[in-house]
């Protein structure tokens, strides 16, 4: 009667294991998403320090900042691709 409903066999382990990985796709996605933001807030935060406290220490880790946003970047979007 649900697959009547529905249009497809929800018992198929084919598409049981197919919509199982698409939820894990998702969620990954979410996750990779959600650690873009916070590394974008590092990056936000640690040029907020360096205009407020002048230390020597200040212009390597905003450049270490910058290099943890655009490896986010770069791995978000291999991802992004292999899933």
């Amino acid at each position: 009667m649900l697959q009547a409903t529905l249009g497809f066999n929800l018992t198929d382990p084919a598409l049981a294991t197919g919509v199982f990985l698409m939820g894990v796709k998702a969620l990954f996605m979410v996750g990779v998403l959600t650690y873009l933001v916070f590394s974008f807030i590092i990056v936000r935060q640690i040029v907020v320090m360096k205009n407020t406290l002048i230390t020597p220490v200040a212009p390597v880790l905003q450049l270490v900042s910058w290099a943890h946003l655009l490896t986010v970047v770069f791995f978000g979007l291999v991802f992004l691709l292999i899933l």
